[in-house]
């Protein structure tokens, strides 16, 4: 959101400025339905055994890849749309009002 002034009128003793908001965004060209598969291959290093870990770490982990799961299509989609064509602008004004300058 950026405050613009668009108009000013001025006279010999006083100045008004006609300000407003703008929003600008812009607009993308994003694949309407990608098909993205995601496997997440996690394996412990070869010289530790699953049932050598003790169960509150288990616990910690399955969250930690729960986590990571929920996460990976979120930052996917954000990635996607980012590296999307712009294609164009959209612009929204509002808020407009004279204000006395000096």
């Amino acid at each position: 959101m950026t405050n613009v002034p668009i108009a000013i009128m001025e006279s010999e003793n006083k100045l008004h400025v006609f300000n407003t908001q703008i929003d600008l965004k812009r607009r993308r060209q994003v694949p309407p339905s990608p098909q993205i598969n995601i496997n997440v291959g996690l394996s412990l290093p070869p010289n530790i055994r699953p049932e050598e870990i003790p169960q509150e770490a288990q616990r910690i982990l399955q969250q930690m890849i729960n986590q990571i799961a929920q996460d990976i299509p979120r930052i996917v989609q954000q990635e996607i749309t980012r590296q999307s064509p712009e294609i164009g602008i959209d612009v929204r004004v509002y808020g407009g009002k004279w204000k006395e300058g000096s």
